[in-house]
């Protein structure tokens, strides 16, 4: 595996606070989808997760952010995933998401990157993944 630098990830991304209120998504919309329809990898079609991890975080389960640069994210948070990689020491610096620390996430297949697992002591691990990395 390559080794790669966490202060510059950690430097690249920055919790901006913009959710997207076009894109929210309550549980009971959670619940209607196609609760075991697996959700691929856009770019090998590699199982990543499915709709029935689909969860609420900070009250959505859609979220845009922004990093440092201006790029913006739309993310979909999941419960559980696999086929995936996470790279990179964890750290809560830039965090979205208060108390967690991340690490980046890659495609276990591919090596794209899908998005970021967050993990917070007492709480339960949770993956949040760039919805435009991702398909049906």
């Amino acid at each position: 595996m390559n080794s790669i630098s966490v202060p510059y990830f950690a430097n690249y991304f920055q919790l901006h606070n913009q959710v997207d209120i076009n894109q929210k998504t309550n549980q009971r919309d959670c619940a209607n989808d196609e609760f075991n329809e697996d959700i691929l990898c856009l770019h090998c079609d590699t199982s990543i997760t499915a709709n029935k991890y689909k969860i609420i975080q900070h009250n959505n389960h859609h979220h845009t952010f922004a990093n440092p640069s201006g790029k913006r994210y739309t993310l979909g948070c999941f419960s559980d995933a696999q086929n995936t990689k996470s790279i990179g020491r964890p750290t809560e610096e830039w965090s979205w998401f208060s108390g967690y620390a991340w690490t980046i996430c890659l495609c276990a297949n591919c090596n794209t990157h899908l998005g970021w697992r967050f993990d917070k002591p007492g709480e339960q691990s949770f993956f949040a993944f760039i919805l435009d990395q991702l398909k049906s």
